[in-house]
């Protein structure tokens, strides 16, 4: 059964069927969940395995593609999607059957930069040369305050095979 969250603001929200709301709650919630408010969805997700995110990697283990990486402070530092368990879970998992929200592929996002001849890091042998030439940086996310002054940000490095739910589509 699906369920709607209402109330004032995010923190006051109640989870109630939606079979139980009033015509205008409904509405709002239908229109919280066109403009990709996750929230809704995210109270069906039992575990990492039922999310949309999730890319299963073996029977227990796979990684999370929910959120883009943040800005770093490393220049072509590489983004590792986070490892979770098949029965991991948090509160913004997406419903599989979800069509809400879907993965955008970092080739195909608005916010991935990639050189022409891709990147080509001076001393890095975290990849081989092959995976660099696919690569670009993801600068979905503006760099977040730091304690210390005059440090550099650099945006992450991602494959233009990577992707995540952060993303958005270019258009054709």
């Amino acid at each position: 059964m699906p369920w709607a969250a209402v109330g004032q603001s995010s923190r006051l929200q109640t989870l109630i069927p939606v079979d139980r709301l009033s015509h205008a709650d409904r509405s709002v919630c239908d229109l919280r969940i066109r403009e990709g408010n996750m929230y809704q969805n995210s109270r069906r997700i039992a575990a990492c395995r039922q999310c949309a995110a999730w890319v299963d990697l073996n029977q227990r283990d796979g990684t999370c593609r929910r959120h883009a990486p943040q800005a770093g402070d490393t220049p072509d530092e590489v983004a590792h999607w986070p490892l979770t368990h098949t029965d991991d879970w948090c509160g913004e998992g997406l419903a599989a059957t979800s069509t809400v929200q879907h993965e955008v592929r970092c080739e195909a996002c608005v916010y991935w930069r990639r050189p022409p001849d891709g990147l080509f890091p001076y001393g890095r042998r975290d990849q081989l040369s092959e995976w660099w030439r696919h690569a670009g940086h993801c600068t979905r996310f503006s760099p977040l305050p730091l304690p210390v002054p005059g440090v550099r940000a650099f945006w992450r490095v991602t494959h233009a095979t990577d992707g995540c739910f952060d993303g958005e589509a270019k258009q054709s």
